[in-house]
């Protein structure tokens, strides 16, 4: 099956578009995971550490 030219480039534009929000979301990921935004500060013990929530911080995003 021959491939036309414009196939061709819509491929490459959904596939330009599609990386930039991929690498987008992922440093995003980083940026919150590594805890550098304040209320995500120390989401790196939780997720590898004993997984239990400070009483402040639950206080803090839950309200209750």
């Amino acid at each position: 099956m021959e491939w036309s030219a414009s196939t061709i480039v819509w491929a490459r534009v959904v596939h330009v578009v599609c990386f930039i929000l991929i690498a987008v979301f992922g440093m995003a990921h980083a940026y919150l995971g590594l805890g550098i935004f304040t209320p995500y500060r120390g989401t790196v013990r939780l997720m590898f550490g004993d997984g239990k929530v400070s009483e402040t911080d639950a206080i803090y995003h839950w309200g209750y």
